[in-house]
């Protein structure tokens, strides 16, 4: 296995890991099933784990990307929403 995947950044608690891998369990059936919030739990799942696992690091980093992503695409469709709508009658 490559070493971003096994390098531990700390060694930690095992309680910590495991509340981590907890979450992530939560989070992915949370995904699947819709009486359970996925996302949330995912989230915290992937922040608990990125203090112990190097992997779970990228992982919560490219997260932040994708949502600033998302999140902006929203925003520029919001405000292009909004403009007034002109038509040229002549």
């Amino acid at each position: 296995m490559p070493g971003w995947i096994t390098n531990l950044k700390r060694p930690g608690s095992l309680l910590g890991a495991i509340v981590g891998w907890v979450c992530v369990c939560i989070g992915v059936l949370g995904v699947v099933l819709p009486i359970i919030p996925g996302l949330p739990f995912l989230f915290a799942g992937l922040f608990i784990l990125s203090a112990r696992y190097t992997w779970a690091s990228f992982c919560l980093k490219w997260v932040k990307r994708q949502t600033s992503k998302v999140s902006a695409g929203q925003s520029r469709r919001k405000e292009t929403a909004s403009e007034p709508v002109t038509t040229n009658r002549g």
